[in-house]
């Protein structure tokens, strides 16, 4: 826990850098946005600029859905994709991977979800992530429990960033009516990262609903099969 208060400290107070910031990595996989007819077409990592393009066109109101297969990007970029679709009642289909911010903003937010097969959504927590949030849980204790003054500097800056963060992720699942313990389901204690697919009846008990899938997606046999495929980790979870 101490390396974990030590890294948040570094980056948050120190650098001055946004919470959101914290457990992210720059984009490598350049993003590229195309049309046709009322579809938008999306492959690529997720960064500002992709975000902009993407949510210019669904504010011309003349798509309906978005088409995409992503590794992630950077999180503010994922949020105001989620935002704009789920203003917009846009349908997002997934084409091929999903993954992390992908899966946690974009396939959470949309109206209607249809994952094609050899397609799918891949959740996943990191245990800095995991780690970070406990540390702000006991930092909050600490102050409740003896006083803002019994925080050092380092400290009240780490807590209130955090407060910042938890607040936004907080509002966001709020927003789009999807309960965010989703986003940590499947972490398991002693794994750097915890990495999970649900099935259809898993994601509806907390509220992403409206979802067409494979008939087997998510189970066993699926994971199994796409593992040796090579298309799916082979440490991912099924649940």
């Amino acid at each position: 826990m101490i390396t974990a208060l030590a890294f948040a400290f570094c980056v948050l107070a120190n650098a001055g850098m946004p919470a959101e910031r914290v457990f992210w990595s720059t984009p490598t996989v350049p993003g590229k946005v195309t049309t046709s007819g009322s579809e938008i077409h999306f492959a690529g990592d997720i960064d500002a600029v992709i975000a902009t393009t993407i949510v210019d066109l669904i504010r011309r109101d003349k798509y309906d859905t978005l088409k995409l297969e992503s590794d992630g990007g950077d999180v503010l970029a994922a949020r105001s994709i989620g935002v704009a679709l789920f203003d917009h009642q846009m349908t997002v289909v997934v084409t091929g991977p999903c993954r992390s911010s992908c899966a946690r903003y974009i396939f959470t937010a949309a109206k209607q979800k249809r994952i094609e097969p050899d397609a799918f959504v891949m959740f996943s927590e990191h245990q800095s992530y995991h780690d970070y949030v406990q540390s702000l849980v006991q930092l909050s204790e600490k102050q409740k429990t003896n006083g803002d003054s019994a925080l050092s500097r380092e400290e009240r800056q780490a807590l209130y960033a955090g407060r910042r963060w938890v607040g936004a992720e907080e509002d966001y699942f709020t927003k789009i009516g999807v309960d965010m313990r989703i986003t940590r389901l499947g972490y398991v204690p002693g794994r750097s990262v915890s990495y999970w697919l649900l099935t259809g009846n898993r994601m509806a008990e907390f509220g992403v609903s409206n979802v067409s899938l494979p008939g087997n997606y998510a189970s066993q046999d699926y994971c199994d099969k796409m593992k040796i495929s090579g298309i799916l980790r082979f440490d991912a979870q099924c649940f």
